[in-house]
């Protein structure tokens, strides 16, 4: 007698129920489970495959980036005391050194390889070390929890955990995000290396000095890029300014001949992989399911598949009019023109015209430097991550990490960096740090993350209460609680006392006059403060007559 059915388990029925609403992660394993009967579903092989097109057209359309995040004994921080929330496309965090910026974007980074390694070849990402949780006699368990949406349907948790008597690996919840990298993977396989991919990215505060003379030094090889590439180096402290230069060639070849060899080579293939299948199809039924001659074809047609996608993202991708958005989005943030390449026999290098003078990227400023190899790094991993996209990549989906976002930056850039960046990459999530307050005036206070560290390790996190528009010395004040003036300068000790002895009618004092006369040596009629208090003394001195 056949056994009756088991009634799904409520886990499986809240899955199926989650499918049926649009969250993505719930529809990829219920389609897991209906292709194999687990948990003893009835096989529906058409159900599950409308699941993974309506999953694969999300993944097209729909921005990834980082929700919600809490720390628990990660270095430094003991505890986040409520969950860090973060905006969907602008975040920023400030406090003083110690406060905890780094440990937030070094676990965001942690989390980042579990989807940038699935995604490229379904390897696990980083997990906690020993020596990154806090060193406190009582601080056993470490754990880093954080949520990543796509939309109000669906987000993926991940947890890291580790405990310090553990000499194992962490462990923790990892599964929605190695499912939601498989979801990527497939994509990525399904769509003859068309797919949409995300960015993930961070940039630390080495990225002004990835522009070297030996990046530049030429081999004369042509270098083949797969969308994948755009995952290259991504978390490395210093990005390789060498990749930028031998794509952008890469990019060009096609317009001296060089690329004729590859498109040969595809055809070649091309031809060879429909005599093959021409051969497999003249085989009987009986002969192609149970012959080792049949399986040798089928492997030879996988293994001429993938060769031959190989080689049409290659000829996709090398447009040399790609590389014009590149210099577009450089365009836009440094007073730069005419950005070229220069190909000899022992060197290849990037020349610009900067105030009507030929000079090389390697003669820029730092700051130049940094916003160079910055812009020109985010765009062509876009480029790389959505080829179908063409002149339209920048506007990629993903999530960007940059410590100190005004690295040597001149302060006009300063104001300028983040609605550029806001500009040029619409759909990227950005997590910055900075100390500058010319930053903090260009976003909106709800982008603003004031980290506030206790002696005793728990973080918490304020919203600025105004930004956009303010004046730096207020944001110096309000934000960064530090005052506009150093108060260790004598004359700010003098300036400071003479307002007292004026706000307490003392003006007229000899140790008032005597500060008048020395202040007024020093800053003569440029301070600001200065004019204030003489007005102020004035009005004073009106109000005391008229009485």
């Amino acid at each position: 007698m056949q056994g009756k059915k088991r009634k799904p388990t409520r886990t499986v029925a809240e899955k199926i129920e989650g499918a049926d609403k649009g969250h993505l992660g719930d529809m990829f394993e219920v389609a897991e489970w209906l292709e194999t009967g687990r948990y003893s579903l009835d096989i529906n092989e058409q159900k599950a495959s409308e699941y993974y097109s309506r999953i694969d057209e999300a993944l097209r359309e729909k921005r990834p980036f980082f929700s919600t995040l809490e720390l628990v004994n990660y270095k430094g921080i003991r505890k986040t005391v409520k969950k860090i929330t973060f905006d969907p496309h602008l975040n920023i965090f400030v406090g003083v050194n110690g406060s905890g910026k780094t440990s937030i974007i070094e676990s965001l980074v942690k989390a980042s390889t579990w989807l940038v390694n699935g995604i490229r070849n379904r390897a696990n990402g980083k997990g906690i070390d020993l020596i990154e949780i806090n060193k406190a006699e009582d601080s056993k368990d470490c754990a880093i929890t954080t949520t990543l949406s796509l939309d109000e349907k669906s987000t993926f948790t991940l947890e890291l955990y580790k405990n310090k008597n553990s000499k194992g690996k962490s462990r923790g919840s990892l599964s929605e995000f190695k499912n939601l990298a498989e979801m990527y993977y497939s994509h990525n396989s399904n769509s003859q290396g068309l797919a949409c991919l995300p960015l993930f990215c961070h940039y630390s505060v080495s990225r002004a000095l990835e522009i070297k003379s030996d990046d530049q030094k030429n081999n004369s090889e042509i270098y083949a890029f797969s969308n994948l590439d755009g995952y290259n180096s991504s978390f490395e402290e210093s990005k390789n300014f060498g990749q930028l230069l031998k794509w952008m060639l890469f990019c060009g070849a096609q317009n001296n001949g060089e690329l004729d060899d590859i498109k040969n080579t595809l055809r070649s293939l091309e031809v060879k992989y429909n005599t093959t299948f021409d051969i497999y199809n003249f085989l009987a039924e009986e002969t192609k399911e149970n012959s080792q001659i049949a399986e040798k074809i089928r492997n030879e047609l996988d293994s001429l598949r993938s060769e031959i996608k190989e080689l049409q993202i290659t000829l996709k991708t090398a447009d040399s009019n790609i590389v014009t958005i590149v210099k577009e989005a450089i365009y836009k943030f440094m007073n730069i023109d005419n950005i070229r390449m220069k190909v000899d026999k022992t060197s290849v290098s990037i020349l610009l015209d900067k105030n009507g003078i030929t000079i090389s990227a390697t003669d820029l400023s730092q700051g130049e430097k940094a916003l160079f190899s910055l812009v020109s790094d985010i765009s062509r991993r876009l480029i790389l991550l959505n080829p179908d996209k063409g002149i339209d990549a920048l506007n990629g989906y993903g999530v960007v990490i940059i410590d100190e976002i005004d690295l040597h930056l001149h302060p006009k850039w300063q104001q300028e960096i983040v609605g550029n960046l806001r500009d040029t990459f619409p759909n990227v999530q950005f997590i910055l740090t900075t100390h500058s307050p010319q930053v903090l005036s260009t976003v909106p206070n709800h982008c603003i993350k004031i980290l506030r560290n206790d002696e005793n390790g728990m973080l918490s996190i304020d919203e600025a209460e105004f930004s956009l528009g303010s004046e730096s010395d207020m944001i110096l004040e309000d934000i960064f609680l530090v005052k506009s003036r150093p108060e260790n300068i004598e004359q700010v000790k003098m300036l400071n006392r003479y307002q007292e002895l004026v706000v307490n009618e003392l003006w007229d004092t000899d140790e008032a006059k005597e500060l008048k006369t020395q202040l007024e040596e020093w800053a003569g009629k440029h301070d600001p403060v200065m004019k204030k208090i003489q007005m102020d003394v004035r009005l004073r001195e009106f109000r005391r007559g008229k009485n």
